[in-house]
């Protein structure tokens, strides 16, 4: 039997997102009439399914000032007019000022509840999900939420992690002045709502072993890891040509990447003045716009489609993972496993990640011997040296990353583990 499943979550499942898109693989040819979401921001896809409900930060703070209903189910009509005509409130990304003051102000405006004018719980009853899913962030009313609404339907709850708020002891926001001191306020708040959540939760599933342990050593809860996953099958061995060597990136150019990025061009045009770093992103401020175009080995080609990156990887002799190295990250990225090491492993090219050892993704290449790794600056001028000099020794790794990648990451085996997971808890 086939469970209905309400998905709680910050994005929406949708093709553009990494992780709308994560969350949407999941349910691949999951019955439609038993799939439904709630979400706060994002353009849904009717391909995942046809029964959302947004309500987004804009419309609970209207439903409080304004003392209306704002929010609701979005119907298919809505879903093909916002593919073309996109507000405000379908923006991805959310342009609050992020720190513990305005996370508090949210707190607060979600916790009154003028939202549910919209008819959520009308929409819920309606509904009668089996399962509620939730997608866990940093919002201490979606663990609240996703809580009542699994004991309202007497539905099992299920959480889907991929990072360790919870045991962010540090101001994650960097924030500064009175923003700073009140953060022990909100990661409090953050953690009772987590606690609560867990406690109650029939299963948790997680995106690597580092988390789960961590977990699973805070809490009594039975649990599996599901990485990442790619439809990638490894593309066909790219012949060596002496004049050319195309080195890609494509992804986030934030949390400190930038600047290793930067580190890894230079390397490549100090070994070879015609070789340069392609990257393929948003540039997310000034300071890394001035540091790339300041990079004489760094060509910055923009932002591309999931499917114009699939094309760079096969157009590549070497694909590069990067992370930052400043204190922050190693605190605040521990648990960090980019949804594009999959697509890296299966991708049946030369891999080089250059991270910081701590970091679990770090850990994993490494235990499993499946790419080139540099956790220094100094290894990362020797391996690019060898890859970039000695094409017999490329294709090092490909063999294990394949490997790898068919038994945790083949996006077909981690659907089918996820939907029986799911399946079980109802039988």
């Amino acid at each position: 039997m086939t469970p209905k499943v309400l998905v709680l979550s910050n994005e929406c499942f949708s093709n553009v997102t990494s992780n709308g898109r994560t969350l949407g693989n999941f349910f691949k040819a999951w019955p439609k009439e038993k799939l439904a979401q709630f979400f706060l921001s994002g353009l849904p896809e009717s391909e995942f399914c046809n029964n959302y409900f947004q309500v987004s930060d804009r419309n609970a703070l209207n439903a409080v000032m304004k003392k209306g209903a704002y929010g609701g189910r979005v119907s298919i009509e809505e879903l093909e007019n916002r593919k073309t005509n996109v507000d405000g409130d379908n923006i991805s990304k959310s342009k609050i000022n992020r720190n513990a003051i305005t996370m508090l102000a949210r707190e607060i405006i979600w916790e009154l509840g003028c939202w549910k004018k919209s008819g959520y719980w009308r929409w819920v009853s309606n509904y009668k999900p089996d399962i509620v899913l939730l997608q866990a962030g940093d919002c201490a009313f979606m663990f609240k939420l996703a809580l009542e609404t699994a004991r309202r339907c007497q539905a099992q709850l299920v959480i889907y992690n991929t990072e360790g708020y919870y045991f962010k002891k540090f101001d994650y926001f960097r924030g500064i002045g009175v923003a700073h001191y009140v953060y022990p306020i909100f990661h409090y708040i953050l953690k009772r709502a987590i606690r609560k959540a867990y406690r109650y939760s029939d299963f948790a599933i997680f995106n690597c072993e580092a988390l789960e342990k961590d977990f699973c050593d805070e809490f009594s809860i039975t649990s599996n890891v599901i990485y990442t996953a790619t439809d990638i099958q490894g593309f066909e061995t790219k012949q060596s040509n002496k004049n050319s060597f195309i080195v890609s990136y494509a992804g986030n150019l934030g949390v400190g990447r930038s600047t290793s990025l930067v580190d890894i061009a230079n390397i490549i045009h100090k070994i070879n003045p015609n070789y340069y770093l392609d990257v393929y992103g948003t540039i997310p401020n000034e300071r890394v716009e001035k540091e790339f175009n300041e990079c004489p080995g760094l060509r910055f080609q923009g932002r591309v489609s999931y499917e114009g990156v699939k094309n760079i990887m096969q157009g590549s002799d070497l694909l590069i993972h990067t992370e930052g190295f400043e204190p922050y990250y190693l605190e605040d990225l521990k648990y960090a496993f980019s949804t594009k090491i999959a697509d890296c492993l299966a991708s049946n090219r030369c891999f080089l990640m250059y991270a910081p050892k701590e970091f679990a993704e770090t850990k994993y290449l490494l235990q499993n011997e499946v790419a080139f790794v540099a956790t220094s600056k100094d290894e990362l001028e020797n391996i690019l040296q060898e890859v970039i000099l000695k094409a017999e020794i490329r294709m090092k790794y490909c063999k294990n990353a394949k490997k790898i990648a068919e038994l945790n990451h083949n996006q077909k085996n981690s659907v089918v583990k996820f939907q029986q997971i799911l399946c079980k808890l109802i039988s």
